[in-house]
């Protein structure tokens, strides 16, 4: 197998454990920043420069 094609078959083989990956990894990146930026800036002493 030659190009993409190996990574494909791969994907085809397991793609519900790839879709469910995905969308854990993509939910835990869509808001852990939230928290992330709230708190640092919260205890940051950013309010005595704005």
């Amino acid at each position: 197998q030659q190009g993409w094609r190996r990574y494909i078959d791969c994907l085809i083989e397991r793609s519900t454990s790839h879709i469910i990956a995905f969308t854990i990894l993509h939910e835990i990146a869509a808001i852990l920043p939230f928290p992330l930026i709230y708190f640092s800036l919260k205890y940051s002493r950013i309010q005595e420069y704005v």
